[in-house]
C-alpha cells in the first residue's frame, strides 16, 4: 500500500466530474488529469469568471456552466473537484454537497476552524464523502517513510520549508478584515504582519502540519512561535511528550523550493525532501541510515505524482462508498492547529509590543 494506488479495474462505470475553479490548480493538475483518467469523464467546468470558464471549457472540449447550480443539477455529475478562490471555496463545497455530490476540496478547504467544521457537518447531514485534497500523503516517498517509522519511536522531529511563495492570498475585503476583526480580534498595528504569518500557515504549511500529525500522531500543544520578516519566516515547536518538534518556514525570493523533514528514532535517521506538489512525475526522495546495521540505504520509488495517486484513490474510494484516506477530520485538525499556532503568535506579539 505504501508504494501504488492501483484503482480496481474491474469496476466498470466512469465516475463523472466537474471543477468549480478553473485557476491555476485546476489547470496544471485536475483537468489534465480528468481528461486523460480512463476511470474518470469531465462532464463540465465553473468558474467565477465567465470568461475563464469558457475558454477552460473550449481547451479541454466540455460543458461550459454560466451558473453553479445549473452545473450541480446535471445529473451526469457524480463527484466535484472545488478548487475555487478560498473567499468563496466554502459556498462552493456546501452548494455541492446540498447537492448530494461527493467532493475532493483543494487545501486549505476553508479559512477557518468554524467554516470546515460547517462543511463537515453539512458532509454528514447529505451522506456525502467530503476528501480533503492533502496529495502529499500520496507521494511514494512520504508512503515509505510512514512505513518505516512504523513501531518505531520517535526522539526528534525537524521539519523546513524554504519557498518563493505560499501559494495562497487571502482576499482583504471579503476575508481576512471578516477574520482578523472577528475572529481572532487582531488590533491594527499587528494586521500585515498577522496576515501573512497566517498567509503561510494556512497556504503550504497546512501540507506539513499534516504530514506531522500523520507520522507522529497529534501534538498536546504549541510549544513554541517566532514570526520574523513581517510575517514571511517563522518557527513553530508543537509538544509532544516522547520527543522535541520544531519547524521552520522561510519566505526566499525567486523561485527556490526546498521541503521537508529530517526524523530520528531508536534505530533510524530519517531524511525526506519533499517536491512542489505541482510539479508532474516527481516524488519525494528518501535516506535511511540504520543506526543498528550501520548502513545507509536510499530506496528507488516509481515515479507516480502524487495528485494522480490521489484522484484515483478519490475514484476507487467513491465508487466502492468507503471512507477517503484523507478526509473531513483531518483538514479539521490541521486546521485547529493552525489556528492555535496564530493565537500563540498573538499573544507573545501583543505582549512584546505591549499593546495588552
Amino acid at each position: 500500500m505504501y508504494f501504488s494506488i492501483k484503482f480496481n479495474e474491474s469496476v466498470a462505470k466512469k465516475l463523472g466530474f466537474a471543477v468549480i475553479g478553473c485557476r491555476e490548480v485546476s489547470q496544471i493538475a485536475w483537468l489534465p488529469l480528468l481528461k486523460t483518467c480512463t476511470q474518470a469523464e469531465l462532464i463540465g467546468v465553473f468558474d467565477t469568471s465567465r470568461e475563464l470558464a469558457k475558454s477552460t471549457a473550449e481547451e479541454y472540449s466540455t460543458n461550459f456552466y454560466s451558473e453553479l447550480s445549473e452545473l450541480l443539477k446535471d445529473p451526469k455529475v457524480d463527484a466535484v473537484v472545488v478548487a475555487s478562490p478560498l473567499e468563496v471555496r466554502k459556498e462552493h463545497a456546501i452548494m455541492a454537497l446540498e447537492e448530494e455530490k461527493n467532493v475532493v476540496v483543494e487545501v486549505p478547504v476553508a479559512a477557518t476552524y468554524s467554516e470546515a467544521l460547517e462543511i463537515a457537518r453539512v458532509a454528514e447531514k447529505r451522506g456525502r464523502k467530503l476528501m480533503s485534497a492533502y496529495m502529499l500523503r500520496y507521494d511514494t516517498g512520504c508512503r515509505y517513510v510512514k512505513r518505516i517509522l512504523e513501531g518505531q519511536k520517535i526522539t526528534l522531529f525537524k521539519q523546513f520549508y524554504v519557498a518563493g511563495s505560499s501559494g495562497l492570498k487571502l482576499c482583504r475585503e471579503s476575508l481576512s478584515g471578516r477574520l482578523f476583526a472577528e475572529e481572532f480580534k487582531v488590533p491594527v498595528e499587528l494586521e500585515e504582519e498577522a496576515e501573512q504569518f497566517y498567509e503561510r500557515l494556512l497556504g503550504a504549511w497546512s501540507h506539513y502540519i499534516n504530514l506531522m500529525r500523520w507520522y507522529a500522531g497529534e501534538p498536546s500543544g504549541v510549544k513554541y512561535v517566532e514570526v520574523w520578516n513581517r510575517g514571511n519566516s517563522f518557527m513553530v515547536s508543537f509538544e509532544y511528550s516522547s520527543f522535541k518538534h520544531i519547524a521552520v518556514y522561510s519566505r526566499v525570493e525567486g523561485r527556490n523550493f526546498s521541503a521537508g523533514a529530517t526524523i530520528y528514532t531508536d534505530d533510524y535517521w530519517i531524511s525526506v525532501n519533499t517536491p512542489p506538489l505541482l510539479e508532474k512525475a516527481t516524488y519525494s526522495t528518501v535516506e535511511i541510515y540504520d543506526s543498528k546495521k550501520e548502513v545507509t540505504w536510499r530506496p528507488r520509488l516509481p515515479r507516480e505524482w502524487c495528485y494522480e495517486r490521489g484522484l484515483l484513490h478519490f475514484i476507487e474510494m467513491t465508487q466502492e462508498d468507503r471512507d477517503y484516506e484523507t478526509g473531513a477530520n483531518d483538514t479539521l485538525q490541521d486546521i485547529y492547529w493552525i489556528e492555535r499556532v496564530f493565537e500563540r503568535y498573538l499573544k507573545v506579539s501583543l505582549k512584546s509590543q505591549n499593546i495588552i
